[in-house]
């Protein structure tokens, strides 16, 4: 009886003690937002300021418009993706820019310039890239790709140097003739 008493009281004390301490822990969070408020205003106009200050700077510039031209393009980038990677630590991916197909693209390092690996006619002539998969050591990749939406996939093959090596439609065309030279 005596301990429940005890527990009993040390509650009473904490709920008591709790609170008196919720009025001040109210204000103290009051006071500070006025600070907080204050304070996130003056950094925002300075971060403003500041962003006036360079953009003025970056548009008086006599490199600044073939630098936007050249940089351009990467503002339009609305999917990267498919990323793979070699035993070299090659990273390959898919980025599509401005909504247009997507080409493979590929850093030897992260934070580099990109390389793109697909031509740049492959939007032209209608090719979709469906695809790709990495030979580990890097040495080459195979590309799945079809052209106008046709779901007759080709398989590019593609260096690492970015040479086009074969496409598997073609080749079982040149198969073909040869053999049926040779047997007819």
């Amino acid at each position: 009886m005596k301990k429940l008493t005890i527990a009993l009281c040390m509650a009473a004390v904490m709920l008591l003690a709790v609170n008196s301490f919720a009025d001040r822990i109210e204000d103290v969070l009051n006071e500070a937002d006025t600070w907080i408020i204050s304070d996130t205003a003056r950094i925002m106009t300075y971060i403003d300021s500041c962003a006036k200050a360079v953009d003025d700077r970056l548009l008086s510039s006599p490199y600044w418009e073939s630098t936007h031209r050249d940089l351009s393009f990467l503002l339009g980038i609305d999917y990267t993706g498919s990323a793979q990677i070699d035993n070299t630590g090659r990273i390959y991916f898919q980025m599509r820019i401005t909504g247009e197909t997507g080409h493979l693209f590929y850093m030897d390092e992260p934070m580099s310039w990109p390389t793109q690996l697909s031509p740049n006619n492959w939007a032209q002539e209608g090719y979709t890239i469906w695809g790709y998969d990495v030979y580990p050591s890097g040495e080459y990749l195979l590309v799945r790709a079809m052209r106008h939406g046709s779901e007759r996939h080709d398989i590019w093959q593609f260096n690492r140097d970015v040479l086009f090596l074969w496409q598997r439609r073609r080749l079982v065309l040149l198969l073909r003739c040869f053999l049926s030279r040779r047997l007819g």
